[in-house]
């Protein structure tokens, strides 16, 4: 015989909410580990991500599916937490995931675009990202509206856009990415 006591205490934990994206024309909240739960509504105190893929920028998806590899997820969790404390005057507002590409795309309050290359080390991205917005040729920081886009995904270079020439880098984006 087994005395058992009159109740018992479960605590149920879930993987982290990371972030809020919007998945043809669903409403999700992907977790830590990539699974996506499907919501009326968006957790406020989250981040929103915006997930491409080849496929017509659109991926099926089963409700409550581990839909990614984890380490791409908590590679652009920590890339934003950096990127924000790493650079004086920035805030991100918007992040895109490029699947195939293994690309995030972090957009910051000047509508500067800083591409990451998230297969490899995203530390260094950050050093280098760092080093740029302290020492460039305009002496000017990256939280101002000087650049259209900074290219972090060739390893120990940094590839920028100016706004002179904003067509022509607002092209070339569209014409790798769509």
């Amino acid at each position: 015989e087994v005395v058992l006591p009159n109740t018992v205490k479960i605590n149920i934990e879930s993987y982290k909410a990371l972030f809020n994206s919007e998945i043809n024309w669903k409403k999700y909240i992907i977790t830590e580990n990539w699974t996506a739960i499907p919501t009326k509504e968006w957790n406020q105190e989250i981040w929103e991500i915006n997930i491409k893929s080849i496929k017509n920028n659109n991926i099926s998806l089963i409700d409550y599916k581990n839909i990614f590899d984890t380490k791409f997820i908590s590679s652009i969790y920590i890339l934003k937490k950096k990127l924000e404390e790493n650079i004086i005057n920035i805030e991100v507002n918007k992040i895109t995931y490029y699947e195939i590409e293994r690309e995030a795309h972090f957009y910051i309050n000047n509508d500067t675009i800083i591409i990451f290359d998230l297969n490899w080390d995203i530390n260094k991205q950050i050093q280098a990202i760092s080093i740029f917005s302290k020492e460039n040729e305009y002496n000017i920081d990256i939280s101002k509206p000087w650049i259209v886009y900074i290219d972090l995904r060739i390893n120990d270079k940094i590839f920028y856009c100016p706004i002179e020439n904003e067509s022509q880098c607002k092209k070339n984006l569209k014409d790798i990415y769509n």
